[in-house]
C-alpha cells in the first residue's frame, strides 16, 4: 500500500474550546489525529465529530508524543505536522510540502511563527524569527527533550537534513484566558528551574542566548528589557507590554522555585 504524503497531527488535553476550530482549519489539506493525553472535558468527543481520527496517551512529554505520532504512523504517511489546538497554519505551508518536500532530502522543517495575544499579532515584543521544528518525514524524523525540560527539539545524534521555512502560522498564546497562561507557566518554570542546562549539537540560537544570561534576580528585569526594549515591544502597544511582563513574570517564577529549592 503507498503512503499519503501527510497527515496533521494535534496534540491536546482539555481543549474543547480550540479544538473544533483547529481540525476544521486544517481538516481540507488532510487527514487529521488529535492525540489526546487524559481529557476531562468534551475534547476527544468534539475532536471526533468534527472529523479526526482520536488516539489516547498519557503525557510524557512532546518529544515523547511526536515520536509516539511517527511510531503509529510512519506506515501511513511520508510526512507529519504536528499542530497545537491554539494555532493556525497557512495553506502555503500544506502546499510547500507536497511540491517541494517530497522531491527533496530533507527530514524536518522548521516553522515560523507569529504570536497573538488578544487575537492581536505581536509584531516585535517576541523577538523574531521564532521557529520550531514541526513537520517531519516519518522515516527518519526523531525528537528528544530540550534543555528547557518541557519543549523538544530534533534528535542531535541523527544526521536529519533540515529546512526552515518562513511561513508563519498563528499562535494564539492565551486562548484559555491568562490566568490558565499563568497557572501553566508556573509548572514549566519549576521544570526549568530544575534543569540542567548545557549546549550540545541540539541547542537552538534562542537557548543558547538564554544560557548567557545570569541566573540571578537581575534575569526578570533583563527578560523585561530584552522584549519591550531590545525587540520594539513598545511598538506593539499595550499588548507589547502585557507580552513583556509576562515573561519577566515567568523568569521571576523560575528564580522563586529555585531559590526556595536551595533553602
Amino acid at each position: 500500500m503507498s503512503k499519503a504524503s501527510m497527515a496533521i497531527v494535534i496534540l491536546a488535553k482539555n481543549e474543547e474550546g480550540n479544538i473544533a476550530g483547529c481540525i476544521k482549519q486544517h481538516k481540507q489539506h488532510c487527514n487529521v489525529y488529535v492525540i489526546d493525553s487524559g481529557s476531562t472535558d468534551e475534547t476527544k468527543v468534539i475532536a471526533e465529530s468534527a472529523g479526526a481520527t482520536v488516539l489516547t496517551r498519557s503525557w510524557t512529554g512532546f518529544a515523547d508524543q511526536r515520536n509516539f505520532a511517527i511510531d503509529t504512523l510512519r506506515a501511513q504517511y511520508e510526512w507529519l505536522t504536528f499542530i497545537d489546538a491554539d494555532e493556525e497554519f497557512d495553506p502555503a505551508v500544506f502546499s510547500f510540502v507536497d511540491r517541494t518536500a517530497q522531491q527533496s532530502d530533507i527530514d524536518v522543517i522548521y516553522v515560523s511563527q507569529t504570536i497573538y495575544l488578544n487575537h492581536k499579532p505581536l509584531r516585535h515584543a517576541p523577538g523574531y524569527p521564532i521557529y520550531h521544528p514541526r513537520i517531519a518525514r516519518t522515516s527518519r524524523a526523531r525528537f528528544s527533550q530540550n534543555q528547557s525540560g518541557h519543549g523538544e527539539m530534533i534528535d542531535s545524534t541523527r544526521d536529519l537534513k533540515t529546512h526552515f521555512l518562513d511561513i508563519p502560522y498563528r499562535h494564539y498564546i492565551i486562548s484559555h484566558g491568562i490566568q490558565h497562561w499563568l497557572t501553566k507557566h508556573v509548572g514549566l518554570a519549576s521544570l526549568e528551574a530544575n534543569q540542567l542546562k548545557q549546549i550540545n549539537a541540539g541547542t537552538t540560537r534562542r537557548m543558547r542566548l538564554s544560557l548567557l544570561v545570569p541566573d540571578n534576580l537581575l534575569r526578570p528585569l533583563i527578560r523585561f528589557l530584552y522584549h519591550y526594549l531590545v525587540c520594539g515591544g513598545f511598538r506593539d502597544g499595550r499588548q507589547g507590554l502585557v507580552f513583556s511582563i509576562m515573561y519577566a513574570w515567568f523568569e521571576l517564577t523560575k528564580w522563586l522555585v529555585k531559590s526556595e529549592t536551595r533553602a
